[in-house]
């Protein structure tokens, strides 16, 4: 195992957006706030025998130049457009970090450096620990009642303690906010019954509480009222209640048809509630791929006793096999069925052998489904267009869409391209999908989707090329020009990152440059497993706004975690040095 990772809070995940092979969702979640105020920091002196020491100080705040004689002149740091880092690659703290208090206590002395003054709010939104002892403290901005779109901070922590990086895109100087509105229980509970008025509803107001939670990338303080459920939805899986949520200010949110009330899980776990009383077993098919051939596999079906049906469903892993319509426009889960359990489509089915592969996958390097805390899968198939794509988390679920029109869900490494899509924005909390930031989400995909395909052996091809076991190839990795991708951002073929109207800025074109590195370190003699960990070790580092210059010191500092050879840092730098990437 290259690397285990571990959630430590629940993951807050994000935006429904559309990301595609020819291009996240809404979940819930509580978490932990805090509000920084740099008044005390934690200096250091310089005694005549030359030892650091580290001493409570109420005015300075670190520059660079100290954090240089910190790491012996070694530290690296990025800049973004406004002057202030985005990135620390090096030492910044003493403090001893053990959780995420101590990773905001280190966060005080650079509070200048990337641009937060006092009275800043952010909130913890997960941590993740590697097979070598390295932990990931993450978390998000907020702004009064608003989370700021795409703002992130990660600290990173190696295992001694210290602080050996930070990553940001925290926006600077965001302010103070004014002071909200508390609606209270009562009023919201009123809003409901206002609102849903023409339901049958029982309502259970001894149950509602006081939460927060995520929807579409916003996080919101917010009143959990329960309900009986009077519809179809769900009955079919003794989902006898709705949860809805209604913010502090007076405005309905979201509601799930859920199992329980009065729970104080606000996981999105919540939608395992559809796999309570499933029954599973392998079953076995033969299966025609796109040409010709035959190809046994072997899956997971589950029966309900509760109505006698099959369902094409993974109570273990919690992945479904479900209708595009349905999920895409109107959020609703629904399962494919069966009467005997051995009727399945031929796509339907390998549609679903691929995205139990993605998941045994990563599941082996220690991160469960797409979050690192289980959220339960649907694979949405009869999507009327011609693409295959992650479509975002509706209704507690991560969704993911497969077409009749094409046989792209036939290969593995384009279905590790979605699903690491979803890997991806779980990771970094969304992502700006569009210009470079878009291209580095795209080229993520194709890297650790063409190693999990390499790595299964479902492949014999040695030119890294995407989903060429579909019959229908989209890129080269190892060759771009082939298949009108750019070398470097000076070819021809680069695409302009600001027009937004071709290809959300080149998103599927600009990817080319970094899976160009990803082959060439190949080339070098990096292992496919040492690669795997080296890209999935910077996924922790990454904010929704990195771009190639902190993708950079993400890499260079993932070959230090990963104890690989150094001389993959020169090689690198002088790389995207070549390719333009650094301008």
């Amino acid at each position: 195992m290259n690397k285990s990772i571990k959630k430590i809070l629940s993951l807050v995940c994000t935006v429904s957006l559309s990301v595609s092979l020819g291009g996240c969702g809404a979940t819930q979640t509580s978490y932990d706030s805090y509000t920084l105020t740099p008044k005390v920091y934690y200096g250091f002196e310089a005694p005549d025998n030359g030892a650091t020491v580290y001493t409570e100080d109420t005015t300075s705040q670190l520059t660079e130049a100290d954090i240089q004689r910190m790491n012996n002149g070694k530290a690296r740091f990025v800049y973004g457009n406004q002057g202030y880092v985005s990135f620390i690659n090096g030492k910044y703290s003493n403090i001893k970090v053990k959780d995420h208090e101590d990773a905001i206590r280190t966060l005080q002395r650079v509070a200048g450096l990337i641009g937060l003054g006092a009275g800043s709010e952010f909130f913890a939104n997960h941590g993740s620990r590697d097979a070598r002892g390295y932990t990931y403290y993450t978390f998000q901005q907020r702004y009064g009642e608003s989370t700021v779109l795409n703002a992130v901070l990660t600290v990173i922590v190696d295992p001694d303690g210290n602080a050996v990086g930070l990553s940001s895109s925290f926006t600077p100087n965001i302010g103070i906010p004014t002071s909200t509105t508390d609606v209270g229980p009562d009023a919201a509970l009123e809003l409901i019954k206002k609102n849903f008025s023409s339901y049958n509803l029982t309502y259970y107001p001894e149950y509602t509480h006081k939460i927060a939670i995520t929807y579409n990338g916003n996080t919101y303080n917010a009143y959990a009222i329960y309900t009986s459920n009077p519809d179809s939805v769900g009955q079919e899986f003794n989902l006898r209640y709705y949860e809805f949520f209604v913010s502090t200010e007076g405005k309905i949110i979201t509601f799930y048809p859920v199992a329980s009330i009065g729970t104080d899980n606000m996981d999105v776990t919540r939608a395992e509630d559809y796999f309570k009383n499933l029954e599973t077993t392998n079953k076995s098919f033969i299966v025609t791929r796109f040409d010709g051939s035959k190809e046994t596999i072997t899956v997971p079906v589950s029966y309900n006793k509760t109505n006698n049906t099959w369902y094409l469903a993974d109570a273990s892993r919690k992945i479904a096999v479900g209708p595009y319509d349905t999920m895409s426009n109107y959020a609703i889960p629904e399962f494919l069925t069966s009467a005997t359990g051995t009727d399945w489509r031929n796509q339907d089915l390998l549609a679903y052998d691929r995205y139990i592969k993605a998941y045994d996958y990563y599941a082996a390097l220690g991160l469960v489904s797409v979050d690192g805390v289980g959220i339960p899968i649907m694979v949405c198939t009869q999507m009327p267009e011609d693409n295959a794509c992650f479509f975002g988390i509706h209704s507690g679920w991560a969704c993911f869409a497969a077409s009749d029109l094409n046989t792209f869900s036939e290969a593995q490494d384009c279905v590790g391209h979605e699903y690491t899509h979803a890997v991806f924005d779980s990771s970094m909390i969304s992502n700006k999908y569009f210009g470079i930031t878009g291209a580095i989400n795209e080229s993520y995909a194709d890297i650790m989707g063409n190693i999990m395909e390499m790595l299964y052996g479902m492949t014999q091809d040695t030119k890294w090329l995407l989903c060429e076991q579909s019959g229908t190839t989209l890129r080269s990795m190892s060759s771009p020009r082939d298949y009108g991708q750019p070398m470097s951002s000076h070819d021809s073929y680069y695409a302009d990152p600001n027009n937004l109207q071709y290809d959300n800025g080149g998103v599927h074109v600009n990817s080319s440059l970094l899976n160009l590195m990803a082959y060439k370190l190949y080339q070098q003699g990096m292992s496919l497993t040492e690669e795997r960990s080296l890209w999935l070790t910077t996924m922790d580092m990454l904010t929704p706004l990195s771009e190639f210059k902190e993708v950079l010191e993400s890499l260079l500092l993932s070959i230090d975690i990963n104890g690989f050879d150094p001389a993959y840092k020169d090689f690198l730098i002088e790389a995207f040095t070549e390719a333009g990437m650094l301008e």
